[in-house]
């Protein structure tokens, strides 16, 4: 019988190719991926000696889904149109090769088909994309573009905050330096001109963005929205929300390790617009970075970074100051006043009225005792201030009077809880470690230990970015200085939130990576339902949403969701009203279903149970997939979560 790969045996010997393959998939622990890859090696070798090839990739399981404006073509032309023209590396006659192709009408840009009218021009025998800028030959005096390939100039200069110098090759104004603004811990803020306030406030507040819209900068904005954290004196950053380039990008504390761009839950990392943005993970931190270099950090619990070029200097307003320089009026309102009142300052950078929740609290005093115990023992926040303890290599750096001071509110406030109090120290040591300040083991066992998921450990100074199952490019325009991270084992990528070996990681569609197992829906209607498959292979059938469902976007996920909902309760333990509305009493001291799935011939539906225990302590049980959820009486604030039967979710 002939396979795929006959008539090419007699002209490129097999086994060599074979030993490769076999040793590879031992490497990697059977990972499919690997296999097609091994395999599409072979396929270019048979190719280069013109060798016909027949189609092998849907009987093993080794489909390519193309990106967006592109089709599979197995013996493509490798000279394909690109914005620039055909490949400069194209001579002659090539064989073909497997490729994904452009479309009609559409031609290659960076990694990606654009329609061919958005292309640049050439001028002076180089390529430009639409609207760069190329500056003179005049030290930046001259701001000129390429149009129908003529070159036209207009008199330009730098920004104030620039200068005129070449990088990377690329001559151009760059700013002369950055400055960050921080918001960390129960509220505490410093400015990007080094002033320190406090405020407990649960709403939206706008932190920054461009105010003044006359010296042609990119319009930004970062707003973050506090909410109680079991304490209801205490409010910590639950979400941060950066408007740039027309895309709204929402990082919050419930989606660890994605973000959502424009309503739609993307798993880390993700790239738009050919990295105009990048969105990613760093340490503990997801960041979102911008071509024109604003910085945004956030740690998912209450530290919030945002990081800005000299080239914003004078033009930014919010929470975060003016960024001129002078730290005294730096708490100037929305209105342009000066103010000398937190709380009045503080309100009127609210973005929303009325919201659910918002109210802005008085701060509570700390006693003087507390202060003076921590300043002589050297303990919990005192460690800051230690002149021989693990800080003083920040001291000259980064003030730790002021550390001290919030690291100590945050204590008193929550009672001496670690996990609170030490996110403030974990501040300082970030603060100290990105002016290149050295920071010595701090945490020990018993003293703000610190938890690392399975198949990764601690590290206080890890320069590197993750290497990630979606990719180990490190993101463009980043230095690698120290920070505290959790850093995978050898032999493991980071796979969104947890460690993984390669052979357990997922799949990348169209720059989107989704893991193992999980299911997406490509198309606006849902008229397509794909999965995710182990090694990274992706498969997909058509789709359609079953009765009483909508495909939609809600809660961040496109897919087939309910269209309206039912209500069952019970009160005081007797009092029963039904999903369909009838009320009955009933006492007892049994373990009675509350509701359960029981449909047959629907099989899109999830199997679910609810129970009720009344005997000595009332208990809820919830199971649902895989996991079996108890919330008990009396345990407030707490659920008891239990692993059962692992499920797999695959097409048939």
């Amino acid at each position: 019988m002939y396979g795929p790969f006959y008539w090419c045996h007699s002209v490129v010997n097999p086994e060599v190719y074979v030993n490769s393959c076999v040793n590879d998939m031992i490497r990697h622990s059977g990972y499919k991926k690997v296999l097609c890859e091994a395999i599409a090696v072979y396929l270019v070798a048979c190719q280069i000696q013109e060798v016909r090839v027949e189609e092998w990739r849907t009987d093993i399981g080794c489909e390519i889904k193309c990106p967006e404006n592109s089709r599979y073509n197995p013996c493509g032309d490798p000279c394909t149109e690109t914005c620039a023209g055909k490949i400069s590396s194209c001579q002659g006659e090539l064989p073909c090769m497997e490729m994904c192709e452009c479309n009609p009408g559409f031609v290659l840009h960076e990694d990606h088909c654009i329609p061919k009218d958005k292309c640049g021009s050439f001028c002076r025998g180089h390529y430009y994309p639409p609207n760069e800028t190329i500056w003179g030959e005049d030290g930046c005096t001259q701001k000129c573009w390429c149009e129908t390939q003529t070159v036209k100039c207009s008199n330009g200069q730098c920004q104030h905050g620039e200068e005129c110098s070449v990088r990377d090759g690329i001559k151009g104004c760059y700013p002369t330096g950055y400055s960050q603004c921080s918001a960390f811990g129960d509220q505490h803020y410093a400015t990007f001109d080094g002033a320190h306030f406090d405020f407990h406030g649960t709403c939206r507040y706008h932190l920054t963005g461009l105010c003044d819209k006359g010296r042609g900068l990119t319009e930004f904005s970062v707003d973050i929205l506090s909410r109680n954290q079991g304490v209801k004196d205490v409010s910590l950053t639950k979400s941060v929300v950066v408007s740039v380039y027309e895309t709204e990008i929402l990082l919050s504390r419930e989606n660890k390790g994605r973000a959502k761009v424009n309503g739609i839950l993307f798993n880390l990392p993700i790239s738009l617009y050919d990295d105009i943005i990048q969105i990613f993970l760093d340490g503990w931190n997801g960041v979102i970075l911008t071509k024109f270099g604003l910085k945004v950090s956030y740690d998912w619990h209450s530290h919030v970074k945002v990081a800005l070029p000299t080239s914003y200097s004078s033009a930014v307003c919010g929470l975060c100051g003016n960024f001129n320089g002078n730290a005294q009026d730096d708490m100037t309102t929305k209105n342009g006043d000066m103010s000398y009142n937190v709380s009045s300052f503080v309100q009127s950078w609210r973005t929303t009225e009325n919201q659910e929740g918002c109210q802005e609290l008085e701060p509570m005093s700390c006693l003087q005792v507390i202060e003076n115990v921590q300043r002589q023992t050297l303990s919990e926040c005192g460690i800051i201030l230690k002149d021989d303890g693990p800080f003083r290599g920040c001291h000259d750096s980064v003030d730790p009077e002021k550390y001290f001071h919030k690291c100590l509110n945050d204590f008193c406030f929550y009672s001496g809880r670690q996990d609170v109090y030490c996110k403030v120290i974990e501040a300082y040591a970030a603060a100290c470690q990105a002016v290149n300040g050295t920071v010595d083991v701090w945490r020990k066992n018993g003293f703000c230990k610190t938890w690392c998921p399975q198949d990764s450990y601690y590290t206080l100074c890890s320069t590197e970015y993750p290497k990630t199952c979606s990719g180990t490019r490190s993101p463009s325009g980043c230095n690698g200085f120290c920070r505290e991270s959790c850093v995978c084992e050898d032999g493991y990528l980071l796979d969104v939130d947890h460690c993984v070996q390669v052979s357990e990681c997922g799949c990348t569609v169209n720059g989107a990576y989704h893991k193992v197992n999980e299911d997406f829906y490509p198309t606006l209607n849902c008229d397509e339902r794909c999965v995710c498959g182990p090694g990274g292979l992706v498969r997909c059938l058509p789709f359609s949403c079953s009765p009483h469902k909508v495909c939609k976007v809600w809660n961040g996920v496109r897919k087939c969701h309910p269209t309206q909902s039912a209500l069952c309760s019970v009160a005081g333990g007797s009092h029963y009203r039904t999903f369909d509305g009838i009320s009955y009493n009933f006492q007892g001291n049994c373990t009675y279903m509350l509701a359960l799935s029981c449909f047959q011939d629907m099989s899109f539906l999830e199997n679910f149970s609810i129970l009720m225990s009344m005997s000595s302590s009332e208990t809820i049980t919830i199971l649902v997939k895989d996991v079996k959820i108890s919330l008990i009486q009396g345990k407030y604030g707490t659920v008891e979560v239990t692993k059962m039967l692992i499920q797999t979710n695959v097409l048939d």
